[in-house]
């Protein structure tokens, strides 16, 4: 496994070439993925998400005479099981909002927009991740109770009891 954030010479090298080829197969909007909040990230590393969208920008307007958009999304690390990450400490909802801020500010570009995950929905993914069969049961529950009946298909009385759907 490469150290996280760090490019590899091949990616470089697409990287390099991919601006090029955009304008030539009618391409003038281009997507790019990132995850902040890797163990170990700085804060230039921030820069060079910017840095990477601006520049993929900038050649591409050397290509075709006219920036393409650059749209670059940014999720939110969350360790998952059965991965290098397991047992990693994920960061606290406060250091995504400056991540997202951060980015906002950096951007010099306006055909460069950025796209973070909402934060709330990264720390229930962070508590639901972790969780083993007892949480999908506990998720279905939840979820047939908002809808007024049991994981069965039984409606929910008032008193606390369920009986058969009519169904």
């Amino acid at each position: 496994m490469r150290e996280p954030g760090r490019q590899t010479d091949h990616e470089r090298g697409f990287i390099r070439r991919l601006p090029e080829g955009l304008p030539k197969n009618g391409f003038s909007r281009v997507k790019l993925y990132f995850m902040c909040g890797l163990p170990g990230e700085r804060e230039e590393d921030l820069d060079g998400i910017i840095e990477m969208s601006e520049h993929i920008a900038r050649l591409g307007k050397e290509v075709s005479g006219r920036f393409p958009t650059v749209v670059a999304n940014v999720s939110n690390f969350v360790p998952k099981p059965q991965t290098p990450f397991n047992g990693t400490r994920c960061s606290g909802g406060s250091i995504f909002i400056w991540l997202t801020r951060v980015l906002r500010k950096i951007r010099r570009l306006k055909c460069v927009e950025i796209k973070c995950h909402d934060v709330e929905t990264t720390m229930l993914r962070r508590r639901i991740v972790p969780g083993d069969r007892r949480v999908g049961e506990a998720i279905e529950w939840s979820s047939a109770a908002a809808a007024g009946s049991t994981p069965g298909g039984n409606i929910l009385m008032p008193d606390g009891g369920s009986r058969p759907s009519p169904n």
